[in-house]
Formats: structure tokens, sequence, C-alpha cells
């Protein structure tokens, strides 16, 4: 964790253990309460912009994406960075759009979309920023040899999934799987 954002994860950590253990009982009932509270202790980890637009500190994930995508793009290789969080897809298009970076998102036309897919495919875009939710099934993307997980959402089918868009048959490279986790985090758990 970088500084500040540990201070904000313990907080939220914190007070979801407080209201989950109620006058000594436990009160797993408040599922809701407990989801809530478990997304934001992800986004945490993910982004703290995500929940404080104020946060103006470069993020652990940030630098350790910044260092694996700076690894594939030596390798002169493709890639695809998944975020469950379309904040996190926009502002990293934007972050490596010297590398024609390309996005797939929920919110994205189905045009666009194809558009995007097309110029990673066949084009000079060397990274993909997508959403598993939007991108992982019926798609082959064999262009790419990496895949990163920026972060994770609580479904394993979306996780491996996602992960199957570069593994495939017709892949010829060794794929290459990253898991950016903050140690002692929700992201292990």
């Amino acid at each position: 964790f970088e500084q500040k954002q540990a201070s904000m994860y313990e907080t939220v950590r914190t007070e979801m253990q407080l209201a989950v253990q109620k006058d000594g009982v436990n009160r797993i009932d408040e599922s809701e309460e407990v989801i809530k509270r478990l997304l934001r202790l992800v986004q945490i980890t993910s982004n703290p912009k995500l929940i404080d637009e104020k946060y103006d500190q470069i993020c652990a994930k940030e630098l350790l994406l910044d260092k694996v995508l700076s690894r594939v793009f030596a390798a002169e290789e493709k890639v695809i960075v998944w975020s469950i969080f379309t904040e996190n897809i926009d502002y990293y298009c934007k972050k490596y759009k010297h590398k024609n970076a390309v996005k797939i998102t929920g919110k994205m036309t189905i045009e666009d979309r194809n558009k995007s897919i097309d110029r990673f495919k066949n084009g000079d875009a060397q990274v993909l920023f997508a959403t598993p939710q939007s991108a992982k099934e019926g798609l082959t993307l064999t262009v790419a040899n990496n895949a990163i997980f920026y972060d994770r959402g609580f479904n394993l089918d979306d996780y491996l999934q996602a992960q199957d868009r570069i593994h495939r048959i017709s892949q010829t490279k060794d794929c290459n799987i990253y898991n950016l986790m903050i140690e002692d985090s929700v992201d292990v758990w």
C-alpha cells in the first residue's frame, strides 16, 4: 500500500468488522452492507480515486502496472489489462495513449467495441484495457500473450473467461498472466 491508501483501507476494514460484530454477536445477515464494504476495499486497493477524488498519490498498483507494462512493451508484445472498474479503464487508456491504447467497456456501443478490437488485433494498439464483463466470452485475442488483472471481482467465471481470451488453441506464444495484488488485503483473499 501507498501510505494514505493503507490508511483508507484500514478505516473501511475496521468499520466493516465493527458492523459485522456488533454487541458481541456476529451480524452477517446484513449482507448488502458487508458486500458494499467489500467492494469499497477492492476499490481502495485498486485505485483510491474511485472513492476519494481528492486522493492525490500514485497508488501502489499503478506503480506496479507501469513496471509490468514497461517489460511487455520492451519485449514488443501486446497485452490486455483487465479491471472491473470502467473509471480505471478510462484513466489508463488515456495514460497509455502514446501506446495507442484501446478499450472495451459496457458503456461503449458495439460498433466502438468492434473498432477497438480491430485496432488491437490488426493495428498499432499495443494495449487493450477492458472490463471482464464486457469482453469475457466469444472473443479471441491471441495477438496478445500477456494478461494483467489490475483488480478482480468476486466472480471466478469472469476471471477464467478473461484469461481465456489470450490462451486459445491458436496461440503460438507462451502466455503470461499477472495478478496485481496488495499484500494483506482483500486482493489476496
